[in-house]
């Protein structure tokens, strides 16, 4: 296992926040198992030495995460970072990635197994940059740029720039996921195969 596998500062507010949205359930919840976490280790360039690795973390029965975790230059150090968390009906609560190479990241909140709000650290200083407020059709309703302690309503070919993206994006992810659902294929595989 690579050093530094550990939560990150951003993972464990994700998490935190993740887990306070599903505090009535924890309440009522009859199975209080213990934490239980696997990882595995998979060599997917044939080099015989591991460049993802996998963790599935299941916490009492209530919500379970999952997290990927690649080096995709072969130098050893963990480059890529992926992950959600689940609830106990299987709908996703949250995500997040990270590019380590650039210090980028985006991370996105769930509700109903619907995107509603995305964030990201666009330029790597560890501070969210970008805040996104999506409709039904996962499409940007509102686009928040923050800088220092300003935030400003992003407007005109920023805005329409964002919302392309958006839709090119839904373009391609959609109809994959719904192939993927037509497949019988499980709704927690990890998001980076």
């Amino acid at each position: 296992m690579p050093a530094g596998w550990s939560l990150n500062r951003s993972c464990l507010i994700a998490l935190t926040l993740c887990l306070l949205v599903f505090t009535n359930a924890s309440c009522r919840a009859q199975d209080r198992e213990a934490l239980q976490t696997t990882v595995e280790e998979q060599d997917k360039d044939g080099d015989g030495k591991p460049d993802v690795w996998r963790s599935k973390t299941h916490a009492g029965g209530i919500l379970r995460v999952d997290e990927s975790r690649r080096d995709t230059d072969q130098d050893g150090k963990i480059d890529l970072t992926f992950g959600r968390v689940f609830s106990t009906n299987g709908q996703i609560v949250c995500s997040w990635s990270r590019d380590l190479r650039r210090a980028t990241a985006a991370r996105s909140f769930f509700f109903e197994g619907k995107e509603v709000v995305a964030e990201g650290d666009d330029d790597g200083d560890g501070k969210i940059d970008t805040i996104i407020l999506l409709n039904e059709r996962r499409m940007p309703q509102a686009v928040l740029k923050v800088a220092g302690d300003r935030v400003t309503l992003a407007k005109g070919d920023e805005f329409r720039a964002i919302q392309e993206a958006y839709r090119l994006n839904n373009e391609v992810t959609l109809p994959a996921l719904k192939k993927m659902a037509g497949k019988g294929r499980e709704k927690s595989d990890s998001p980076d195969e």
